[in-house]
C-alpha cells in the first residue's frame, strides 16, 4: 500500500482506505489550513501538476467522501 492510507473509525470500527491524494487531504485536515493552501502542497507533489481547477475538484471530492463516511465533524 505505497500509495494509500488505510483510516480507522473507531465509533463505526471500519477502515477506510484512500489514495495519496486523500491521504494529503487528511492529514490537512486540522481546523486550520486553508484550502488554497493544501491546493499549492497538492500541485507541488506532483511531477506535472494538474491545473488549479482540478486540484480543488479533488480536493472538494476527497472532502465530500470524509463527511459522507463520517469521518468528519
Amino acid at each position: 500500500l505505497t500509495d494509500e492510507w488505510v483510516l480507522y473509525d473507531s465509533k463505526s470500527r471500519l477502515l477506510h482506505v484512500v489514495n495519496s491524494v486523500g491521504a494529503l487531504v487528511w492529514a490537512a485536515c486540522d481546523g486550520e489550513t486553508e484550502i488554497d493552501t493544501l491546493a499549492e502542497e497538492l500541485r507541488a507533489t506532483f511531477e506535472s501538476p494538474p491545473d488549479q481547477p482540478a486540484i480543488l475538484a479533488d480536493i472538494a471530492d476527497a472532502l465530500a467522501r470524509f463527511r459522507s463516511d463520517g469521518l468528519l465533524e
